[in-house]
């Protein structure tokens, strides 16, 4: 039977699906990461650059410069040393208050306002658990090459000798320096800190670092009243975390002021998250099972997620 006019157009138009198909599976498979993604917009419009890395995260490759929350509320701007030591919730400041410091290498932040429920990050974005900053200097190669690699390669912004900069991770890094906890401002074109919303303990959290004369990604710890950079890390999706093989259980589920949690193995770090993948409280498991209270959660869905594997279990506070 001859083909009809119908079927031969039915034909060419599977064949150029078959070839975009191809084309573009071509192009997946032989990407070169990291990759620029596509950008993130905050709260404000600001706009910002995105790296696509090869284990599928994608990082901001700016520092925030955001003055509200996701939710449009203002984040407090602290400019005296007085309020600034004392505060024990969510704040910023601009370095030395001069503008061009927070154009150029965004805004300093209190530890407090990378866990505020507000999400200082764009809406599908969260600040980074220091699992998931040891994750991505791990893939850059560890820590005593990752600081070289993040870091923008040039001496306009960063002092001489900006030793092992190549940022060929596309990151970006600039030394934005710090405001102590104190109040006092420090180390820019020098140093570069980063906050994660990981806690210590209740004085202390967690940040990355690396400096001018240095190649290192420095893990340390610092009160929380200082002030560091933020970057933002894409949530990912749902459907990368398989339950089925999270080493923890929990019940009951829905729960209402207490929930089981059971463990395999002894000191397993565990966060709750909430669905913006925000880190609410982290749990140092010291025995196989242990109870805790909800009372600080407000009604809806929440992640227990282990540190380990990042893994999660959903769970549903009534």
């Amino acid at each position: 039977m001859k083909p009809t006019l119908k079927n031969k157009i039915s034909l060419k138009t599977d064949f150029l699906v078959l070839l975009i198909f191809l084309f573009s599976f071509h192009s997946l498979l032989f990407a070169q990461f990291p990759v620029f993604g596509d950008g993130v917009t905050d709260s404000e419009g600001n706009v910002y650059q995105t790296v696509i890395l090869e284990n599928g995260q994608e990082w901001m490759a700016e520092n925030l410069k955001v003055n509200l929350f996701s939710n449009g509320d203002s984040i407090p701007a602290l400019v005296t040393n007085s309020l600034w030591q004392v505060a024990n919730s969510g704040a910023y400041s601009i370095y030395e208050n001069n503008t061009t410091n927070s154009t150029i290498y965004g805004n300093l932040y209190n530890w407090y306002v990378t866990i505020d429920e507000r999400n200082i990050c764009p809406i599908g974005w969260h600040v980074p658990t220091d699992f998931e900053w040891t994750d991505y200097s791990d893939l850059l190669g560890g820590n005593g090459v990752a600081g070289g690699k993040i870091k923008m390669q040039d001496t306009l912004y960063w002092i001489a000798p900006n030793l092992g900069a190549t940022n060929e991770s596309l990151f970006s890094g600039l030394p934005a320096g710090c405001r102590y906890d104190g109040g006092n401002y420090s180390n820019k074109k020098k140093y570069a800190y980063w906050w994660t919303s990981t806690q210590l303990d209740n004085q202390f959290s967690w940040y990355r670092t690396t400096n001018y004369n240095s190649d290192n990604l420095v893990k340390n710890y610092v009160r929380k009243q200082s002030g560091y950079s933020v970057r933002c890390l894409k949530n990912q999706p749902l459907g990368l975390y398989d339950e089925n093989n999270a080493q923890i259980s929990i019940f009951p589920n829905p729960t209402n002021d207490m929930l089981t949690i059971k463990a395999g193995g002894f000191s397993k770090t565990l966060f709750i998250q909430n669905l913006n993948g925000l880190t609410i409280k982290t749990i140092q498991m010291t025995s196989k099972e242990e109870q805790i209270s909800l009372n600080f959660l407000s009604n809806g869905i929440y992640f227990i997620v282990d540190s380990s594997t990042m893994k999660r279990i959903r769970f549903t506070k009534f």
